[in-house]
């Protein structure tokens, strides 16, 4: 218990120091998606699911993680993912959608790569002589919903491939951890094998070059 109460208490800090947020009570840092986060690791602790409390608590410090990467490298980066993560309006979908563009710019610049924010696709990378642009998705299924990995997924990358954007130049970086985990937990999931045929199969007649990633 000692352990983790220290760990938890590290990532705290370091979440409050990296979006200049308080996260004790009654303060406005709570009300935000990141201060929910943080109070729901303490409520699975209590209710003794110690295992969901952990792993909650392993996804907020790779957000630590990655923020203090892009701090580092680009502070102009940094201070745009900062304003968007401390928005009290921000709803859950954009939520899960932004932690996945912080660990993508994290992930791009610890490959030496320098991306640069933008609307629509999410970041533009300069690799050789080309512009490469990225698209950014992450998909969770809602809280008592069926879980349909494969429609959840095609409808999640028919609507990215719908986009103005969307085309040879943009990669579309799709998060399925939610919804490899539930589908999984449900019985639901197809081999791995199956699997990266079937995605194959879809990413063969999508416009898009698109990468299925997993995330922290």
């Amino acid at each position: 218990m000692f352990s983790f109460l220290t760990d938890y208490a590290k990532v705290v800090v370091e979440l409050s120091r990296l979006l200049d947020l308080q996260f004790v009570q009654s303060s406005p840092g709570l009300d935000t998606r990141v201060g929910k986060a943080i109070t729901g690791v303490l409520v699975y602790w209590n209710r003794q699911e110690q295992e969901k409390a952990r792993w909650e608590l392993h996804r907020l410090a790779f957000l630590v993680k990655h923020l203090a990467e892009v701090e580092a490298y680009d502070k102009a980066l940094f201070e745009l993912l900062k304003k968007e993560l401390r928005g009290r309006k921000l709803d859950r979908d954009k939520y899960f959608g932004l932690r996945f563009e912080v660990n993508i710019a994290a992930s791009l610049i610890r490959k030496r790569l320098k991306p640069k924010k933008r609307e629509s696709p999410d970041f533009e990378v300069a690799f050789a002589s080309e512009v490469i642009y990225i698209e950014c998705g992450s998909m969770h299924f809602s809280p008592g919903k069926e879980a349909d990995f494969w429609q959840k997924l095609g409808v999640a990358m028919d609507k990215k491939r719908r986009k103005p954007y969307a085309g040879q130049g943009t990669c579309l970086f799709l998060d399925i951890t939610n919804l490899y985990s539930t589908a999984l937990s449900k019985g639901r999931l197809p081999d791995y094998d199956f699997m990266k045929r079937e995605l194959g199969r879809c990413w063969s007649w999508q416009d898009l070059d698109t990468e299925a990633s997993f995330s922290s």
